[in-house]
């Protein structure tokens, strides 16, 4: 029988999720901008979005969870026999995906295809990302004990995106993080890094933007995750 927990708050969890929580309002409420530190649009939109997978029974052997580089991917074009979700959502950050895990779990993957974590670049030490990773892949582990999880590395950026979010000795140290954090959970670790870079950036014959990724340009993320696709 496939196996799966409901992902529990600890204090460390709350802790991390209130950082970026929203000051109280005037009356004292609790409100979701307070506990979640989102608005409430935000958090209605996501708790819909998981009461629509739930109530349709969606049940996938695959799922793909991130950011928009997850959410503009179409795997499924690639690897048309096996059953795909794909749970990417633009501007999501580790926040969100730590909040965002009971939607994974109520998929029951057997697989889960991890990548997110630039939209944090501007603001967020090496430190946090080393404790909010951590905390993110316990969390998944323990409420889809069954799932084998597989950690992608961020994508390079191109230079016109450096002062949005970060240049890319930044990204290559979120990246170690990640290979880390990796071997100590025992998961396995994808470099898409390298898949990308050339002289070290995202060239822009790849990119519509300097951060995403070309429609087309998706081919060779797919080649570099069938192994483990089928494995």
């Amino acid at each position: 029988m496939y196996e799966t927990r409901t992902p529990k708050l600890t204090n460390k969890v709350k802790e991390l999720l209130s950082s970026s929580c929203h000051q109280p309002h005037k009356n004292g409420s609790n409100s979701i901008e307070e506990k979640y530190g989102i608005p409430l649009q935000q958090y209605a939109t996501e708790q819909s979005w998981m009461n629509c997978i739930m109530k349709l029974g969606v049940q996938s052997d695959i799922v793909f969870y991130g950011d928009s580089h997850t959410r503009w991917s179409d795997f499924r074009q690639y690897f048309p026999n096996v059953s795909i979700c794909n749970l990417g959502c633009s501007g999501d950050n580790l926040n969100g995906f730590i909040r965002r895990v009971e939607m994974v779990q109520k998929v029951r993957p057997k697989k889960i295809f991890f990548m997110g974590g630039v939209n944090d670049s501007k603001s967020m030490n090496l430190e946090d990302y080393l404790q909010k990773y951590d905390l993110l892949f316990s969390t998944i582990k323990d409420s889809l004990p069954n799932a084998q999880l597989y950690i992608q590395s961020m994508l390079p950026l191109n230079p016109c995106m450096f002062d949005k979010y970060c240049d890319n000795n930044k990204v290559k140290q979120v990246n170690a993080i990640l290979k880390n954090l990796a071997e100590r959970h025992g998961l396995t670790y994808i470099d898409l890094y390298s898949v990308y870079a050339r002289d070290d950036i995202l060239p822009m014959a790849v990119s519509k933007d300097g951060i995403h990724l070309k429609i087309a340009d998706y081919d060779k993320w797919a080649k570099a995750i069938k192994q483990y696709i089928y494995e």
